[in-house]
C-alpha cells in the first residue's frame, strides 16, 4: 500500500484481490476505489470480480485509458485521468 497526498494505492500483483489487500483497503475507509487493470479480457474479468467483492463497501470507478496496461500511461495521461475521476 502506498500513500499519495490524499490517495492510497494498493498494488494487487495480479488479477485477484486477496484478503490482505481487501483488509488494507477497508481499514482506510475510502470514499472511492479506482480500478486500473489491463484493458484486455483478463483485466476486464478481474475488474468485474473485484468490483463485485467491494461494491457493497465503497464506490467503484473503472476509467478507460489509451493503453492496454496502466503502467504504460504517460504522466500527462495519469494527471488527466486523475482529474477526470475527481470531477466525476
Amino acid at each position: 500500500t502506498a500513500h499519495f497526498d490524499n490517495h492510497f494505492a494498493v498494488a494487487l500483483g495480479g488479477k485477484t484481490l486477496h484478503d490482505a489487500a481487501f483488509d488494507a483497503i477497508c481499514k482506510r475507509q475510502p470514499k472511492e476505489i479506482v480500478l486500473l487493470l489491463d484493458m484486455d479480457s483478463h483485466g476486464r474479468g478481474a475488474v468485474q470480480t473485484i468490483a463485485r467483492k467491494i461494491i457493497e463497501y465503497v464506490t467503484v470507478a473503472v476509467p478507460t485509458y489509451s493503453t492496454k496496461d496502466p503502467n504504460e500511461l504517460s504522466y500527462a495521461e495519469v494527471v488527466s485521468l486523475t482529474r477526470q475521476i475527481e470531477k466525476d
